[in-house]
């Protein structure tokens, strides 16, 4: 960085340079003479006589010549497999590069499937041969052929076999971005890829209830509230409160393991209740990456589909369809947790336990082919949305909260005190609406079948009977209203799906035009019929 003061420094600088240059690149060669040599070359010059032989058995390249001086300075490709060709002529290139790969990342190979992962930021990621081809092209550069990369790939598998449950072993520990979560205790330890080798990350921040209630303290007076859109801005303008407390117990469950609790989540209600945005909500809250979007049937009939689920937090999808399902034993096998085979398509199969949560929201949920399987409805949480008289739809919440600093931090806050309430009291809150499978049951086809309830409840069936359509329609948006059940305003969907379950009929009643009534023949409602009727059918009770 200057210039000697006298002969004596500038050796000291030359004796000092060839012993880095001996633990860099072996046992000097003759490169320095004496000072007091007149004809004495700079160290520069004699370095730029030197010259490397670099020949590659196993490539037969043809010798290239490099300047010691740029090898100890170059960064780009290749450079770093020359300086260790430089260093030991004898070098056994595959045992180095192997080594090197090692050294720099942590890879995992399924025994199974022979697939790669490597870790990086506290989880691993599929795409472990490509991250491998991309150091050793970073190493190595055109000196990796093919043949090589292969070999050094094959190599790395071997030695970095793994079970496949080896994975997210204990489910009571979760990878959040900056730490790993205890969700018995709440509290956050260090990423260590050998203790808690991951998968799975949420991409938020964790903080300890000490750590948040001095986040709480910084925020500006009003807005000293976890969660502030998510659960004040939209949970309580469309769920009730018992309902609030299951959907985030609900993603308490989401970060658990396993599927010890064997439930899934149907959000229900009519269009523009909120029930999509609860879906979304999720995907966004345990991160797209570790979200499936297969719907109800898709997982049901597609063998593909399965293999999807792997790994991942939850399947998640939006308004799935309400036609029968045919098969649902793959339903209920991946809802309880229990060992299920699967295969990406052209690779072989493997077998694993799920640990997705199931997440759907649907105007009318699907039906199984048997309406009376008990087995079907009893794996079924259904949160019953409807939007408050009064509220208007923030249609950008969604992208609110995403943008929102604190938000997705807070709701993980949130979720991980649910998940350690859920594994102390050993189930879900809600009482006779998450565990009495008659509850349950009629919930469900009261959902799945709205005109049949509003009929059971509200009206007679018979020959004998008949009531004024418009009367009849309206009526049955209020009992939908009233039960958060889906419907339609359109009266002539009504008619074709009330003909197609009842015998009724349509007809006029009155001479004159201006007078004359439309009516359903077969069907009254209650509350038209005589006194004396409703008695009959309901009882003195329920007239009352």
């Amino acid at each position: 960085s200057h210039q000697p003061k006298d002969e004596n420094e500038y050796q000291a600088r030359l004796e000092a340079y060839t012993q880095i240059c001996q633990i860099i690149n072996g046992p000097p060669t003759a490169l320095y003479t004496s000072s007091s040599s007149n004809t004495a070359e700079t160290v520069s010059e004699k370095q730029k006589k030197k010259t490397v032989e670099f020949d590659d058995d196993n490539d037969d390249d043809d010798e290239v010549n490099y300047d010691p001086e740029e090898i100890l300075l170059d960064g780009s490709p290749g450079a770093w497999l020359r300086r260790q060709k430089q260093a030991d002529e004898h070098l056994d290139v595959n045992d180095a590069l192997v080594k090197e790969i090692l050294r720099r990342d942590k890879y995992r190979t399924f025994i199974d499937t022979k697939e790669v992962v490597w870790h990086k930021d506290g989880v691993f990621h599929y795409g472990g041969e490509e991250r491998i081809n991309a150091v050793l092209e970073e190493l190595g550069a055109a000196k990796i052929k093919n043949a090589r990369r292969n070999e050094i790939i094959q190599r790395i598998k071997i030695m970095t076999y793994t079970e496949r449950d080896e994975f997210d072993k204990d489910p009571t520990y979760v990878i959040a971005k900056n730490g790993v979560v205890d969700l018995l205790t709440g509290k956050r330890l260090p990423h260590d890829p050998d203790k808690y080798p991951s998968l799975i990350q949420i991409p938020h921040n964790y903080y300890t209830p000490a750590e948040m209630r001095a986040r709480l303290a910084t925020r500006p007076v009003g807005k000293r509230m976890i969660c502030r859109k998510i659960v004040g801005e939209y949970l309580c303008n469309v769920l009730e409160p018992q309902d609030i407390i299951l959907s985030i117990e609900y993603w308490g469950y989401d970060l658990i393991g396993n599927n010890w609790l064997q439930k899934a989540l149907m959000c229900t209600g009519p269009p523009d209740s909120g029930k999509s945005t609860h879906v979304d909500i999720t995907e966004a809250f345990l991160g797209k990456e570790n979200c499936a979007n297969k719907t109800l049937k898709e997982i049901t009939i597609n063998r593909f589909a399965k293999a999807g689920l792997y790994g991942k937090m939850a399947s998640t999808c939006a308004d799935i369809s309400n036609s029968r399902l045919e098969d649902i034993e793959t339903f209920k096998m991946i809802v309880s947790g229990d060992d299920i085979s699967a295969e990406n398509k052209g690779q072989d199969p493997f077998n694993f336990p799920p640990r997705s949560k199931l997440h759907f929201s649907a105007n009318t949920p699907p039906l199984p082919k048997h309406e009376t399987d008990e087995a079907y409805y009893k794996r079924w949480i259904l949160l019953l949305f409807a939007m408050k008289k009064g509220v208007v739809i923030n249609r950008n919440l969604l992208k609110e909260i995403k943008e929102d600093e604190n938000e997705l931090d807070d709701l993980l806050y949130l979720a991980v005190q649910a998940a350690g309430k859920l594994l102390r009291q050993q189930g879900l809150s809600g009482g006779a609406k998450t565990y009495d499978i008659d509850v349950i049951m009629e919930e469900y086809l009261k959902k799945a079948k709205p005109i049949t309830a509003w009929v059971d409840d509200n009206c007679v069936i018979g020959r004998e009977y008949e009531g004024e359509k418009d009367k009849v329609f309206e009526d049955f948006k209020e009992y939908c209203k009233e039960h958060r059940l889906p419907y339609s305003n359109s009266k002539v969907s009504f008619a074709q799906e009330l003909t197609e379950i009842y015998h009724v009929d349509n007809a006029q009643r009155g001479r004159r035009k201006e007078k004359r009534r439309n009516v359903w023949v077969g069907i009254s409602l209650i509350e038209d019929l005589r006194p004396e009727d409703q008695t009959e059918i309901l009882g003195d009770d329920k007239c009352e």
